[in-house]
């Protein structure tokens, strides 16, 4: 499925009217309370989802549970000082998370913290359980409790800015400091400091600020000199480095020796800042992907003869406490690198690592942080012999993003799914999972895919597989193990849905396209299709009526609405919903081809529904964001599901008239992707942005309370 964030779909409006607003946060979400069912009448006040007071929870006990799927990006790590075998790691989409073997085996670490992306972690230099984690725009929140549970600590914290740093003086640890930055090129920031462990807040900006204005450059890195802890240093995304020697009173620009840009006026970004102690508190900072230390008398000086780190933000620098000569440096294009010479010269260790932690008491040990790309599946690897060699550290670490998901109807043990650019296939019922391994030939990575758009099984021949993924249309003749592109005619297919008779693919620029060979062969189907620019609108959805073989139904988007072919493609009818910019989702009743439900909006997304076959729509649900997708349960014709961009997984008991919250165990509201088994005791898959992949069982006797909000006048 086609899986946009809200600010694309803002951008793509805008481009399509030819507009250059800027749009207020406050018209893309909704202040009310849902509603029940809706009457006939109330055509413009359809139900609508309170995004601050959560819809009212099942009181059946049912949850959802994670399955063992990881991934992810995990931006942070930090090591517990006493006992060095507690690790706790952050991630972009699942928290925070722990592990208490020296990674063995990771807990979730996040109670309280909701989905906010991670973006760093401080421990506590003295009390174990008192932890920090910088969020990107939502501030700084507290552990005090290990991990347990967090708590909001941003009492005077600039909004929506990107919290890069977070340092602790080790001498009052009541003082904590922050570095921030946003804006357009994270041209904006501030440091801030708190005297009362995060209680609140203040800007000590004075002297980086030469314009007089309330913002500093972006400041993406600190370094407090542990020596002299009033000692801080600040790099800035343009202006260089600051010092301030009062504990952030007072900075001063010291600037001599940074290299300049080919722009004179901006100094290079400084990504990356230690102090090293066994040199009297020298600061080292990487400026333009070199080593630089810096003394009063000299300025900055070049240390490295070669890139340290190729990263404009997010880097790492680290000085080994015991051993004089060795330094580690990660980010960027450049991964993980040691100096055994004080940073003259570089060695790399791991290309993939972003961000790293050094046990200061075991030789050689260490914790690395990586990315989906290439080869490798986000999560964490371990080092015991300096980085010659790493172990994969994933185990419990269910942070990646999952976009489409499918169960094989004729052995229903067997699950896909599509998760940060691989496909993972599970064999027993989602115990373990194993990822493809081979992409034959075409010059692409071993077996990574790009985001993988939707999956479907060849309903006559499971073995075939078919992958929608930015990277192409792919097929597996032998159950996932292998793939190979398919030459389609068209540059992107990001939707694919089978009938009895041919197999349908909905892309970008081309409309529809079909085959009744098994893919040997395609032809385009746009007769009657909408167009935008001249071109067929771009396909979001498909569905294909499970009653009616020669039946297939569309959702597009820039105002093609839904359409559908009665005749196998040959031709389409518009049908409705083209006030909307986009139908992200669209489902047919297995049970009664009239009853149609659709995920639409403009600026924001609703449930559609239409009891006439598409003649007439009406919307039963506003104000979610976007609607990804729409499952039927098998044993309960009335019940149906909805995966939504925010809320998280919503239930219908009554046929799609209203709608209750169904997301109880579900870190990441933002759910791309549903599945259903039909046999025994049926089971609802969901994927998620940035926790993985989740599974809850769908009782007969599952019953929903009302909830207690106010309807909306």
């Amino acid at each position: 499925m086609a899986v946009r964030t809200t600010t694309e779909a803002i951008v793509e409006i805008m481009v399509a009217v030819g507009l250059t607003l800027l749009i207020p946060g406050s018209l893309l979400g909704g202040d009310e309370a849902p509603l029940g069912p809706k009457r006939a009448a109330e055509t413009d006040r359809p139900g609508r989802i309170d995004p601050n007071a959560r819809l009212s929870k099942s009181v059946s006990g049912a949850s959802w549970r994670q399955f063992p799927l990881h991934g992810g990006e995990m931006t942070s790590i930090v090591i517990d000082p006493v006992d060095r075998t507690t690790v706790y790691v952050g991630s972009r989409g699942g928290g925070v998370f722990k592990t208490v073997d020296g990674g063995l085996s990771w807990q979730t670490a996040r109670d309280g913290l909701t989905y906010l992306p991670i973006r760093s972690l401080a421990i506590h230099p003295a009390d174990r359980d008192v932890l920090y984690a910088g969020t990107d725009y939502h501030g700084v929140w507290k552990s005090v409790d290990g991990g347990a549970s967090w708590f909001e600590a941003s009492v005077g914290l600039d909004e929506g800015m990107i919290v890069f740093n977070l340092e602790i003086d080790p001498r009052n640890p009541g003082i904590v400091y922050c570095g921030v930055a946003g804006g357009v090129a994270l041209s904006i920031g501030n440091v801030f400091r708190s005297d009362n462990g995060g209680a609140t807040w203040t800007v000590v900006n004075q002297g980086m600020v030469s314009d007089g204005g309330d913002f500093s450059n972006g400041v993406l890195a600190l370094g407090l000199d542990a020596g002299s802890p009033q000692t801080v240093y600040a790099g800035t995304t343009y202006e260089g480095v600051f010092r301030t020697t009062n504990s952030g009173q007072l900075w001063q620009a010291i600037n001599e020796g940074v290299p300049f840009l080919s722009n004179t006026n901006y100094l290079s970004g400084v990504s990356a800042l230690a102090v090293d102690q066994h040199r009297g508190g020298t600061p080292l900072a990487v400026i333009g992907g070199d080593l630089f230390a810096h003394d009063d008398v000299q300025g900055w000086q070049q240390l490295s003869t070669g890139h340290v780190s190729l990263g404009f933000i997010s880097s790492q620098l680290y000085v080994h406490p015991t051993n004089s000569q060795r330094l580690y440096a990660a980010g960027g294009i450049a991964g993980l690198s040691v100096s055994q010479d004080a940073g003259v010269t570089w060695q790399a260790l791991h290309s993939e690592c972003d961000r790293f932690a050094v046990d200061p008491g075991v030789v050689d040990r260490l914790f690395c942080t990586h990315n989906a790309g290439g080869d490798l599946v986000g999560g964490v690897h371990v080092s015991v012999d300096g980085g010659t060699s790493w172990i994969e550290s994933v185990d419990g670490l269910a942070a990646g993003s999952v976009s489409a998901v499918a169960v094989d109807s004729s052995d229903e043990n067997r699950i896909y799914a599509g998760g940060d650019g691989y496909l993972y296939r599970s064999d027993d019922g989602g115990a373990n999972w194993d990822r493809g391994v081979e992409d034959r030939g075409h010059g692409f990575f071993t077996y990574y895919l790009g985001r993988i758009e939707d999956i479907a099984i060849d309903p006559a021949h499971p073995e075939i597989v078919w992958v929608a993924a930015f990277g192409g249309l792919m097929r597996s003749t032998d159950f996932g193990a292998t793939l190979e592109r398919v030459d389609v005619g068209v540059s992107f297919v990001n939707r694919l849905a089978f009938t009895a008779t041919a197999m349908y693919a909905g892309n970008s620029g081309a409309g529809v396209i079909v085959t009744t060979d098994g893919g040997s062969t395609w032809q385009q189907s746009t007769e009657g299709f909408p167009t935008f620019g001249g071109r067929p609108c771009p396909v979001l959805s498909l569905a294909a009526n499970p009653r009616e073989p020669l039946s297939i139904w569309a959702g597009t988007k820039f105002g093609g609405g839904v359409v559908r072919s009665s005749d196998g493609g040959l031709t389409w009818q518009i049908l409705g919903l083209t006030e909307h910019n986009f139908v992200d989702a669209i489902a047919i009743n297995p049970h009664d081809s009239n009853d149609v439900l659709a995920g639409a909006g403009t600026w924001e997304g609703g449930i559609y529904r239409s009891r006439d076959g598409g003649v007439t729509w009406s919307e039963v649900v506003s104000g979610i964001a976007f609607v990804y997708d729409f499952a039927f349960d098998p044993h309960n014709p009335g019940h149906i599901y909805a995966a939504t961009d925010g809320f998280g997984v919503l239930r219908s008991t009554d046929g799609g008239a209203s709608w209750r919250d169904f997301s109880t165990g579900i870190f990441h509201p933002r759910l791309y992707s549903l599945a259903v088994t039909s046999q025994g005791s049926p089971r609802l898959i969901a994927g998620s942005l940035g926790s993985g992949l989740y599974w809850t069982t769908l009782g007969a006797t599952d019953r929903i309370r009302r909830p207690s909000g106010r309807r909306r006048p």
